[in-house]
């Protein structure tokens, strides 16, 4: 791969930056080396930060195998409510149940072009607050690659089972909707080979995941882009959203979207799978 790494502080160069020393070359949350590495044998389990290096799921390139994870709450707006969100300006907002991403509902902002990105502590507390790195990317398109992403039609299609182990889709246990797909509590899952992607194109896919039986794994997956396989693995018995961008090959035009549980003694879930094109 050859790519700016997106460091924080390269060189230590930002006197200004909370980023010095090895903390410096820590990464930025989109930076290409997330998850871009191969797994490696003997790995020790630990980066040179302290975060935990897995022996089957691929790290990212670097010394640094950190991430991100969401701290919104109704970041999907999926209680029907705006609530904990609060009106921005005297313009109203509100949650509505369309044009959703995923899930049923969305905000609805009035008509505007702009947007005002905005770092802001409340009153109360007794220390400062911080922000960085934000980012407002647009989207190549808004359309849902996968078929049948939250299981809505009660079957399976188009996805297919991936081991002999059967899964299924379940009038239960959704994060949204219905209907949710369920493992066997081993060596179980379904597939989806996503056709008609841009070689060469960036993706974000979504998924959300949660498991019956807490400290338990169920993966979050695409492989078949033209490059390295990669996952995230929900261990709570509620649901959590695994965000997994990758970069489909030269040649390659299609992925496969997958939920997967390798082991343990209960089920595991998956719902509401998103794949755009960022890129």
């Amino acid at each position: 791969m050859t790519a700016d790494p997106e460091f924080r502080n390269p060189g230590n160069a930002s006197t200004s930056s909370s980023c010095t020393g090895k903390n410096a070359y820590q990464v930025h949350a989109s930076s290409p080396a997330i998850r871009a590495g191969t797994v490696i044998s003997s790995n020790g389990g630990q980066d040179a930060f302290g975060n935990a290096v897995s022996a089957t799921a691929a790290p990212n390139i670097g010394a640094y195998n950190g991430t991100g994870g969401n701290l919104l709450s109704n970041a999907g707006f999926e209680t029907g409510a705006l609530s904990p969100w609060t009106q921005a300006s005297g313009n109203s907002s509100s949650v509505t149940a369309a044009n959703a991403r995923t899930g049923s509902d969305a905000l609805t902002t009035a008509a505007s072009t702009t947007a005002t990105v905005y770092c802001w502590k409340n009153a109360g507390g007794s220390g400062a607050g911080y922000c960085d790195d934000l980012a407002v990317e647009p989207l190549s398109s808004a359309t849902n690659a996968v078929t049948n992403p939250g299981y809505e039609t009660g079957a399976l299609t188009p996805w297919v089972q991936s081991t002999g182990t059967a899964a299924g889709v379940v009038a239960s246990n959704a994060c949204s909707g219905t209907y949710a797909l369920q493992t066997a509590a081993s060596a179980s899952g379904a597939i989806q080979t996503v056709s008609g992607l841009t070689s060469s194109g960036t993706y974000l896919l979504v998924g959300w995941a949660k498991v019956a039986t807490a400290g338990e794994e169920v993966a979050v997956g695409v492989k078949s882009f033209g490059g390295t396989e990669t996952y995230l693995r929900a261990s709570t018995t509620s649901y959590a959203q695994q965000p997994l961008s990758f970069t489909t090959g030269v040649s390659t035009t299609s992925a496969g979207v997958y939920c997967y549980k390798n082991s343990g003694s209960a089920a595991g879930y998956c719902d509401d799978y998103s794949l755009v094109k960022l890129l």
